[in-house]
């Protein structure tokens, strides 16, 4: 099943939690964004959210940092590597690897349905998009399974939005005036904020951050959001949101 747009149908996107990262378990060296976490989640029929990031040669890779030194034993950027250098790298003291998005693929083959999140390339939510869209785009044509693509960069979406004109795509939004994006120009910051962009984009749903959706409970699309991490918080949050992402416990309703 190709993903099909979330304001038409009733997506598989919306009747499960969908896990941040995959269902990852640091504890059991189950680490977020590993083949583990992903495998942890198809055997529980959840939907998985990932992160992509782009290779020195071009090429999606499922990565949440823009850096290695957080997650892996190795140091610096994961653009300044290629492909085949970086899906040698293990992931913490795991056994994964990290694995290229046409692996990622392949190991989910349609079982639960995706939701894919692309990493800003510009530092700024600007333009700048990296050179892994291509790669990306014919990956996903190439897919038969149910998925979305969001991104908190506008200009990746607007392209996606081109190039795959019948995708299910979303905005990642946030309040982008607070401390944690204060290395995004001021002008940028609030533009983002105001969603001005969002009537523009032809976007088919939001994801926000759960402890602020009355900032688009107003929007009369389909709203989810990230990232609930308790009960308590699941209950507050699906006052709002049609969905979560959710991590470190498992939800009521599942």
């Amino acid at each position: 099943m190709r993903c099909l747009r979330l304001n038409k149908i009733n997506s598989a996107l919306l009747e499960r939690p969908i896990t941040h990262r995959g269902l990852h378990n640091k504890n059991k060296n189950i680490y977020e964004n590993s083949r583990s976490a992903f495998q942890a989640s198809i055997e529980y029929s959840l939907p998985i959210e990932c992160d992509i990031q782009c290779s020195k040669d071009g090429k999606a890779v499922v990565f949440h940092d823009k850096m290695l030194d957080r997650l892996t034993n190795r140091t610096g950027s994961v653009n300044a590597l290629n492909l085949n250098e970086i899906t040698q790298i293990k992931l913490g003291r795991s056994e994964d690897y990290i694995q290229s998005f046409k692996d990622f693929l392949s190991q989910v083959d349609g079982k639960v349905p995706l939701l894919i999140e692309i990493k800003d390339q510009s530092g700024e939510l600007g333009p700048k998009l990296g050179g892994f869209m291509d790669d990306l785009v014919k990956s996903l044509l190439a897919y038969n399974g149910a998925y979305a693509i969001i991104s908190f960069n506008p200009y990746m979406i607007a392209y996606l939005r081109k190039a795959m004109p019948k995708a299910c795509l979303g905005l990642v939004t946030d309040d982008f005036l607070s401390q944690a994006w204060s290395y995004i120009p001021q002008d940028r910051a609030e533009r983002l904020n105001s969603l001005a962009e969002i009537p523009d984009l032809d976007i088919d749903f939001v994801s926000h951050n759960w402890k602020d959706l009355q900032r688009v409970e107003h929007l009369k699309i389909p709203k989810l959001c990230w990232t609930v991490k308790s009960p308590s918080d699941e209950i507050m949050a699906r006052k709002i949101a049609d969905n979560i992402t959710f991590e470190q416990y498992m939800p009521l309703n599942q």
